[in-house]
């Protein structure tokens, strides 16, 4: 074995195991370092699941999924400490708790194979990675399902390991690290053996390297001065039999280097040559095809040398439909039949077509056999179409030239005519030809040649503009008026080189303005001496023309109104919203007349004017302004608006005549219906509906005295914002402490009532009305101002305003106090005056209607009497004043338990009888039970000391089980009374079917 291969052998032995040992371990560790971060995962994940989701009652303590905001709380405080994304969607997989707050609320769409989704279905851990361009790298996501306690999938959290396996990674790049320098000492250790083993191969192949550079030196013949036996001494014995050769071989190429050195010298000469020409050079051989082009070719075309080396140039170079003619035009080149130079197009590798000019040259040997053709081309293109371009210009100047119906010619410095158009050709009635080449002595008449040539030299002499006037005949024999316009023209070097001229026939203006002029000469005397404003304004409404009378009108001479516009003269208030309709009908161009405005007189005065006019149009019609006349008809107007203000005056009165009628009628039948009112509420509702009408725009309220006459309480209100003080003490009023109705006009004054607050003060005053009758104070009608008076009228219409809130408040204190002595009556002829309790009366009125009722409503009704147990021997006890006490407090008890439609009376002595209409047997008796309990349980105080406790005896019946009248189902329940009475007393007794009540037909 050879040592060369040893060595080989020794470095791949150690090579491959460091190798294989470092790859196994760095396998390994990454292996286990994903697994580790996945399962680490899966632990946190499940622990915040439990955490969420951990319920233990869920009225006292919910779970954190129930509360959204604890939730998102506890997202963002675990972002917080384990500095991972976090998200907790539901089972639509809408995001519900997220670090991104902007996201919840929105549907979860980065798991891009719907990881979330199928998680959420069968509760499968899953892991997934979301890329986007944030984070193309990916961010690692492990989805676990939220179940409640029952086991139900309820959600799914979403928790990022990325950082898990960025930790790991850390560890594993540290052990990394550590294998790369075990594996660095394993490699220094093979390269110190391989230096030991190799040392004796090193010296031999040094003295090699010695000689390789003595050849490359120079040194050809020398030799390597090793003698071995070995695999290096065979190469040393080989490498000097090859410097052997090689000094032979190098005598035979110098010789031939210098010939060809000779010959490339010569051929760099000529391409440099023509790479540096500006023009493009082409050779080409017989065959038409490209030997060599140079940089100018390959800058312009666009191709380089080895794109074009060896095609014939029609397949590069030329337009597919030039091709054919190229060919042919080459075959008549090889044969000499073509000119040196033509024009062909050229198509660049770009596409462009451009028009070349050729130059060409046969190449042939001394034998005269034609070797190549060397083409030189010049780009004519831009050249081609500027001429081109020019010839158009020339062409269409002169057209336009033409067409311009005035007579237009130019002249070089000699006044030879270069050029004119046909107008002046046909004005002269002579052709083109017989004018251009010629002077003007030649075209016109002698007198006025000597003119058009003195004017001319006048021109070249001062180069510049210039305009004259001069009179000409046609050739049909008519006379015109021309204006000249003439200007020199100059060459490049602004040397003057000729004039140009145009004659532009004014004889019709000529004509117009002598009419024009006469026209103004008549207008003027008409208007100057007519009675009318005769005036002109421009489009801005700026005055042109003012005939005298102005001063007259408005004070103005005709040249200080020539200084505003028709608008300054109107009066300020009315200028701005004038001024719009002015000039909305300059806008229509539409005339107008009688227009009535108000304008002021120079001395201030206000002068009415009546205005008409008319556009003034030009022939395509545009306005130019407008033309017309005013009439002073200030003493008409004025005559008008008195009569205007009678009128005004006269439906005024008669509409407060028509508004006082209809309150009276309005008045009178609300007193007509609160003299029907039969109780308390109606009277409120009435006024209600009322009051409103005769205060429609105003808000306001009816307080009326308490029982106690210590409080005013609010008992209906009106109006769009009504007063909120419910009750105030009667002293907080100036109108009750007063006795006279108490007005505020200005919310600030400093005599504002108490009731009303300060904050809410009304906007425009309140008004208070005491009501009173029969020397008795009632309350006050309290009346708020929320829409504020018309202008110039507030004290008339606040004077009318009181007087009908005080003829209204008398009204409303004379019916509510006639009210309230009816109630009073009435409550005295149904009450009993000790109990506060229907009597007896009431009952045998009452009963009957209710018996009706329950058979119309096929309703039972419950009938309950009662009497206090040994009251007899209770006021011979205690005296009749504390029986008196006792049962006034058994009343109270009474209407305390019952309810709005049941009927309490006191049925004579110590008995009472409760009517429960609708009430079954079985609601009877316990509403019967519940009475006896309070009773027993009633603690009466008198004198300063309790008395002591009694019970009651109940006996119930039911209509119309015990009864189908009135009479009997009362003797039915007196019945059952008794027999609770007999049973021992402080009990409640139900009505017999063998009672009279049930005997009865």
């Amino acid at each position: 074995m050879s040592l060369r291969f040893k060595m080989i052998l020794w470095f791949a032995v150690i090579a491959l195991i460091v190798g294989t040992l470092g790859a196994v371990a760095v396998n390994r560790q990454k292996a286990a370092a994903e697994a580790l971060a996945m399962k680490d995962a899966e632990h946190i994940v499940a622990s915040l699941g439990a955490s969420i989701t951990f319920e233990d009652d869920p009225q006292t303590n919910p779970a954190l999924y129930r509360n959204r905001q604890a939730l998102q709380g506890y997202v963002e405080l675990l972002h917080h400490v384990y500095q991972r994304d976090l998200e907790i969607v539901d089972l639509n997989k809408i995001i519900i708790a997220d670090v991104i707050k902007k996201d919840i609320g929105t549907l979860l769409t980065h798991d891009s194979n719907n990881e979330v989704g199928q998680t959420l279905k069968d509760g499968s851990i899953r892991y997934y990675i979301e890329k986007s361009e944030e984070y193309p790298q990916g961010i690692k996501l492990i989805v676990s399902p939220l179940k409640n306690m029952k086991g139900d999938i309820i959600g799914a959290l979403i928790f990022e390991y990325t950082p898990i396996i960025n930790e790991l990674a850390k560890i594993t790049n540290s052990t990394i690290k550590q294998l790369i320098l075990a594996t660095l000492i394993c490699l220094l250790l093979a390269i110190i053996l391989g230096f030991v083993f190799s040392e004796h191969i090193i010296r031999p192949i040094n003295r090699l390297k010695s000689t390789a550079l003595e050849i490359v030196n120079g040194n050809i013949s020398a030799q390597a001065p090793i003698v071995s036996k070995d695999e290096i001494g065979e190469l040393a014995a080989t490498f000097n039999t090859m410097t052997s050769s090689l000094a032979q071989s190098n005598q035979k190429l110098q010789a031939e280097i210098t010939e060809r050195r000779r010959t490339s010298e010569e051929r760099d000469q000529v391409v440099a040559l023509l790479d540096t020409m500006a023009v493009l050079v082409l050779v080409l051989d017989q065959e038409g095809r490209i030997i060599r082009f140079n940089r100018a070719c390959q800058r312009v075309i666009g191709y380089s040398q080895e794109e074009v080396q060896g095609r014939p140039i029609w397949e590069i170079m030329i337009a597919p439909e030039d091709v054919s003619r190229t060919q042919a035009m080459f075959t008549e080149m090889l044969a000499g039949r073509i000119p040196p130079v033509f024009e062909v197009d050229v198509v660049t590798k770009g596409g462009e077509r451009r028009l070349f000019s050729w130059y060409y040259a046969l190449l042939a040997t001394e034998n005269d056999t034609l070797t190549s053709i060397i083409g030189a081309g010049l780009d004519i293109t831009d050249r081609k179409r500027a001429e081109r371009s020019l010839a158009e210009q020339f062409n269409f100047l002169q057209l336009l030239i033409d067409t311009i119906p005035s007579p237009i010619f130019y002249k070089d410095i000699n006044g030879v005519y270069q050029g004119c158009n046909q107008y002046l050709a046909d004005f002269l009635g002579k052709p083109k030809e017989a004018i251009i080449g010629k002077t003007v002595f030649d075209v016109y008449p002698k007198e006025q040649a000597g003119k058009y040539y003195e004017m001319d030299q006048k021109l070249i002499q001062n180069p510049g503009i210039q305009i004259y006037e001069f009179i000409m005949g046609r050739s049909d024999g008519s006379i015109r008026n021309f204006i000249f316009n003439k200007a020199t023209f100059v060459d490049s070097a602004g040397k003057v080189t000729g004039l140009i001229g145009v004659m532009t026939d004014i004889t019709e203006r000529k004509l117009v303005e002598e009419a024009l002029l006469e026209s103004d000469k008549r207008f003027r005397d008409v208007t100057e001496n007519a009675q009318e404003w005769v005036w002109e304004v421009d489009t801005d409404g700026k005055y042109t023309y003012s005939s005298p009378i102005v001063e007259k009108l408005l004070g103005y001479k005709p040249n200080e109104i020539l200084d505003k516009h028709f608008y300054d003269l109107y009066i300020p208030e009315e200028r701005e919203e004038l001024k719009k309709m002015a000039f909305a009908t300059l806008g229509a161009k539409q005339p107008y007349s009688e227009f009535i405005n108000r304008n002021l007189h120079k001395d201030g005065s206000v002068v009415w004017l009546s205005t008409s006019g008319a556009p003034v149009l030009d022939k395509t019609g545009n306005l130019l302004g407008y033309r017309g006349a005013d009439i002073d008809v200030t003493d008409r107007q004025r005559a008008q608006e008195a009569l205007e203000n009678a009128n005004i005056q006269l439906k005024v009165l008669v509409q407060e005549a028509e508004e006082r009628n209809s309150t009276m009628a309005r008045l009178n039948n609300m007193s007509e219906m609160l003299q029907t009112c039969q109780t308390s509420e109606e009277a409120f509702a009435t006024i209600s509906h009322f009051v409103p009408k005769f205060f429609p725009t105003d808000a306001g309220a009816l307080y009326l005295l308490r029982n106690s006459k210590n409080l005013l309480s609010s008992v209906t209100t009106w109006g769009p914002s009504p007063p909120i003080e419910e009750m105030f003490p009667p002293d907080d009023c100036w109108a009750v402490r007063s006795g006279r109705v108490h007005r505020v006009d200005d919310p600030a004054s400093p005599l504002l009532c108490k009731h009303i607050p300060a904050t809410g003060a009304p906007a425009s005053g309140y008004l208070c009305v005491p009501l009173a009758a029969h020397g008795v104070s009632l309350g006050i009608l309290h009346i708020r101002f929320l829409c504020c008076a018309t202008q110039g009228r507030e004290a008339e219409e606040l004077e009318a305003k009181q007087r009908l809130a005080v003829a209204i408040g008398e009204n409303l204190a004379l019916s509510l106090a006639n009210l309230k002595l009816r109630e009073t009556l009435q409550n005295q002829a149904i009450r009993d005056p000790l109990t506060g309790l229907y009597n007896r009366r009431y009952l045998e009125e009452t009963m009957d209607r209710e018996l009706h009722r329950s058979r119309r409503l096929k309703a039972p009704l419950g009938v309950v009497m009662m009497d206090l147990d040994h009251f007899k021997d209770f006021n011979d006890s205690f005296g009749h004043g504390a029986g008196d006490a006792l049962l006034s407090a058994l009343a109270h008890v009474i209407t305390a338990g019952i309810r709005t439609e049941d009927i309490a009376c006191r049925y004579g002595g110590e008995e009472f009888l409760l009517v429960l209409p609708g009430a079954s047997l079985e609601i009877t008796r316990e509403r019967a039970d519940n009475l006896r309990q309070a009773v027993k349980a009633l603690q009466v105080k008198y004198h300063g000391r309790f008395l002591k406790s009694t019970t009651i005896s109940l006996g119930i019946a039911i209509f119309p089980d015990q009864g189908h009248t009135a009479e009997e189902v009362i003797t039915a329940a007196d019945a059952a009374l008794y027999r609770a009475k007999q049973a021992g007393r402080d009990r409640v007794e139900i009505a017999t079917l063998q009672s009279p009540a049930a005997a009865a037909p």
